[in-house]
């Protein structure tokens, strides 16, 4: 009879589980998730986050997110006890480098950012009626033959931004001040316009939060993703403000991405999506953000880029994890990253994915067998949400990959970290950015080793490769001796 009761109890106990588990992936909208990932998501989320919901309502303009905010502190990165002096964020802030604009409502730091003051936004000179900004990507694939295949492209110089000057600037000329991420926000034809054409007497929505305004280039590329989150956090350290101080404006017309937009959040605050605005805003304070092709993480070919340590280390305790992982060389984790076909674009709509690997089990095996006692791993980054990335990726010794943009988690790697890049044949050719991800490990001095293929044959149909098992074996177990520092026989 008792042993009846004990089964009984532990069917019941079972059934409870099983419910909380689906509980917990409806809750918190885990797609397609396998029972052990929405196991691993739920600890990540749940581990002692507290949820904050932000709604914004000011006259007629409201905003609601919600996003989990692990540690609502305030870091020393975006005080006055953090020096300015190293470039190209020293040059950029010097006072001699400032030009003020339109009753100093316009203020353009060293020609790559900009702080606005009361200026308006008017979404009219942006969208077309079949307009997808800020529409979930999933929800936009069912319809795509019905968009416009230009649907993202960004048209400024339609009165998108006005600014109302009581005194037009004498001598005022924007071919003399130039400002290099202009034409993300204002056409130069436009610039006249902006000085002169405010809406006085309109009735307009006020919105005083401050706002730190840009726009993505591909908003599903990892390595655009990261050079923009990497521009906000300059223009934060230069304008002293800290990230429960701010709320994003993403302007651009391209749908909402699962991972992307909620790391936004996670890292900086409520993101508002100008495709969500439909009638002209004031807002009291707008920074515009440094163009993504003049980041400093774009010029690849610069021997130093400052700032990415402290970037790093802010990034990812934004996202409630440590980011002084410990070396344990008698326990070494390595990651492979893997490449998937997967609909992350429009422009793609077939999601066909070029750089995949078709030897992959062998490549994990083969790893398993040069480096004892090895943890390893070989997720589909892109399907977990960017904790979960960095939660993996800031506790890598070793990370192997194809070349793609995956790899720019190089920038979230532990510093004593190794890196193997692979590459297909040819590849390289006319193709002058493909050492992006190495241009980071030398900025962060990590260990690097790149493979480029030879062998026409192992190159297969649906852009798969076969990666020679010697050549990683060889050069992950290169790594590992670098970083342990250690002979293995």
């Amino acid at each position: 009879m008792a042993s009846s009761i004990q089964t009984k109890t532990s069917i019941f106990c079972a059934i409870l589980v099983i419910a909380l588990i689906v509980s917990v992936a409806y809750i918190f909208d885990v797609d397609g998730f396998s029972i052990p990932q929405i196991l691993s998501n739920s600890v990540f989320s749940l581990g002692g986050a507290s949820e904050v919901r932000y709604t914004f309502n000011e006259a007629n303009l409201t905003f609601n997110k919600s996003f989990f905010s692990f540690r609502e502190r305030d870091y020393v990165y975006f005080t006055s006890a953090y020096p300015i002096d190293k470039e190209p964020l020293a040059t950029w802030s010097k006072p001699d480098n400032l030009k003020r604009v339109c009753d100093d409502k316009l203020m353009i730091y060293g020609e790559h950012y900009a702080m606005v003051h009361d200026i308006i936004f008017d979404p009219r000179g942006m969208y077309r009626p079949e307009a997808t900004g800020g529409i979930p990507l999933k929800d936009l694939i069912p319809i795509v033959n019905q968009i416009k295949p230009d649907f993202a492209r960004y048209e400024p110089g339609k009165g998108l931004w006005k600014i109302n000057c009581n005194v037009q600037p004498g001598g005022w000329n924007p071919a003399h001040v130039p400002f290099y991420g202009l034409t993300s926000f204002i056409s130069k034809e436009e610039w006249s316009k902006l000085l002169v054409s405010g809406a006085n007497g309109q009735n307009i929505t006020v919105f005083s939060n401050f706002t730190i305004a840009f726009r993505r280039g591909d908003y599903a590329n990892m390595h655009q993703y990261t050079m923009n989150t990497f521009n906000m956090f300059l223009v934060m350290v230069a304008l002293r403000k800290q990230p429960k101080e701010i709320t994003i404006l993403i302007v651009d017309d391209a749908p909402q991405t699962f991972a992307f937009d909620q790391a936004w959040e996670r890292a900086y605050g409520p993101t508002i999506h100008a495709g969500h605005i439909k009638s002209p805003v004031l807002f009291k304070n707008v920074a515009w953000n440094i163009h993504e092709p003049f980041s400093p993480m774009a010029q690849y070919k610069e021997n130093e880029v400052h700032y990415l340590e402290d970037f790093r280390s802010f990034f990812i305790q934004q996202h409630g994890l440590n980011p002084d992982y410990p070396l344990d060389c008698t326990r070494p984790h390595v990651t492979v990253i893997f490449r998937r076909n997967k609909v992350y674009h429009l422009g793609n709509i077939e999601g066909n994915v070029g750089r995949k690997i078709l030897n992959e089990a062998e490549i994990v095996s083969a790893i398993k067998s040069v480096i004892p006692n090895v943890y390893i791993r070989a997720p589909l980054l892109e399907v977990y949400p960017m904790g979960e990335q960095l939660s993996i990726i800031s506790s890598t010794d070793i990370l192997v990959g194809m070349h793609g943009a995956g790899m720019s988690h190089t920038m979230y790697l532990p510093r004593h970290a190794g890196v193997l890049e692979m590459f297909p044949k040819d590849f390289k050719v006319n193709r002058p950015w493909y050492c992006v991800y190495e241009a980071i490990c030398r900025w962060r001095k990590l260990h690097y080793i790149s493979w480029e293929n030879r062998n026409s044959s192992i190159e297969l149909p649906f852009d798969q490769i076969a990666i020679p098992l010697e050549m990683v074996v060889a050069n992950v177990k290169m790594l590992y001796e670098k970083i342990c520092h250690v002979h293995l026989n």
